[in-house]
């Protein structure tokens, strides 16, 4: 089960689902954290440990037979 609070705490990003009658889920990852500009965690791979969450919870959503759509903070180039 994911912690929405903690992980949103941790790191800035999170999981909900939209709903249960479609299966699909949101992700929203904290790309803030990867921007070029941002000196805090500038070169130091995945800082709040978003990438490890990630790939847990699509493993456990694909179990699950459910979709997710992903959002982000800074668009992706």
């Amino acid at each position: 089960m994911i912690n929405l609070f903690s992980n949103t705490l941790a790191g800035g990003y999170y999981s909900l689902p939209i709903t249960s009658a479609s299966k699909l889920d949101a992700v929203v990852l904290n790309t803030n954290l990867y921007y070029d500009s941002n000196k805090e965690v500038n070169g130091t791979g995945d800082p709040a440990q978003q990438f490890e969450w990630l790939d847990q919870l699509l493993t456990d959503k694909t179990a699950q037979g459910r979709k997710v759509m992903a959002r982000f903070n800074i668009k992706i180039l």
